[in-house]
């Protein structure tokens, strides 16, 4: 299952990719892989399987391939999280791959050719190179104006966390059905999304904040960053004057991540996704469906400085003032 696999986006039935973003919808993985997720699987995953995955692997540093095509399809009008007549909508506009089968039930299958370009070092090297040799787009709003006329031609748009919803409505999804499922950055590896551009181009959307690096346009955690673990219910202007530093919301960013979050609390519960400007935080409260565990986002617009929450302590990002 792709995420963005479009009639505009997708193409290739054969061609597979690398994502750092489990994407649920028909998967396979290895027994000793579940075997790890399952022992730190949170004790209450408010948002659903689906996000305990995508924290799980993510943590772990594990990735998953999925096909530029998708080859699996959601047919039902209804279903757990199948509620509005936009989400059919969107499922419907999804596409779904046409290449039979070539594979026996048992022996080696080559359905996909030669896949050693997934290796990582030389997909992460594919991706480099073809960022270098990119023409820019400068804003979302341009990309079909800039890209309509030129085929064979690699694009690619950096953007910033915040920036991601005008991405998505922009550049992947079709017909105003942005904001049908949550506005995840999908089938993305580690921030960056190859897609293909009304089959004729390839669009790279790249955060220009993802420890990867992407391109000469990224940016880096400030040099002095740290972080600092907040009191319950501070937010975190306070938590870095208090150590005799300011909290920058751009630097949130670059902490969110169960690691840092490890480093201050116990997260006895485990890690889990939420939704919030107060992100990441731990939670303390024993009558909260999420207490001891820490929250880290991936849907958030905004994580901020300001925020807070009675019932949790924030993890800071500070720097000097």
């Amino acid at each position: 299952w792709n995420d963005y696999s479009f009639d505009h986006s997708s193409g290739d039935s054969c061609r597979l990719l690398r994502t750092s973003f489990f994407s649920g919808l028909g998967f396979m993985l290895r027994k000793q892989a579940w075997d790890h997720v399952r022992s730190s699987w949170p004790y209450a995953p408010t948002m659903g399987w689906d996000y305990a995955m995508r924290v799980q692997l993510r943590d772990a540093g594990k990735e998953c391939i999925i096909p530029e095509v998708s080859r699996s399809h959601h047919f039902s009008n209804t279903g757990s999280s199948i509620r509005s007549a936009k989400q059919v909508r969107l499922m419907d506009a999804m596409t779904l791959a046409k290449t039979p089968t070539a594979c026996g039930s048992s022996g080696p299958c080559h359905q996909f050719g030669n896949i050693s370009y997934l290796v990582s070092e030389s997909y992460d090297g594919w991706m480099r190179e073809a960022i270098r040799e990119s023409k820019r787009v400068d804003k979302p709003s341009v990309v079909h104006e800039n890209i309509e006329a030129e085929a064979g031609t690699v694009y690619a748009l950096g953007f910033v966390h915040e920036e991601r919803i005008s991405v998505l409505d922009h550049s992947i999804y079709p017909g105003k059905l942005n904001g049908a499922i949550p506005n995840d950055l999908r089938s993305e590896h580690y921030g960056l999304v190859a897609m293909r551009y009304r089959q004729r181009s390839w669009l790279l959307l790249m955060d220009l904040r993802s420890p990867r690096m992407w391109s000469v346009e990224s940016r880096k955690p400030h040099p002095k960053l740290i972080t600092v673990g907040a009191n319950r219910g501070q937010n975190c202007r306070n938590a870095c004057s208090d150590v005799g530093m300011i909290c920058d919301n751009g630097q949130m960013y670059f902490v969110n991540n169960c690691t840092n979050l490890r480093k201050h609390f116990a997260c006895e519960a485990g890690c889990a996704h939420q939704i919030g400007p107060d992100l990441p935080a731990y939670v303390p409260e024993d009558s909260m469906d999420t207490y001891q565990q820490c929250l880290v986002t991936y849907t958030t617009g905004s994580m901020n400085c300001a925020s807070y929450h009675k019932n949790t302590a924030r993890l800071c990002a500070c720097i000097p003032g």
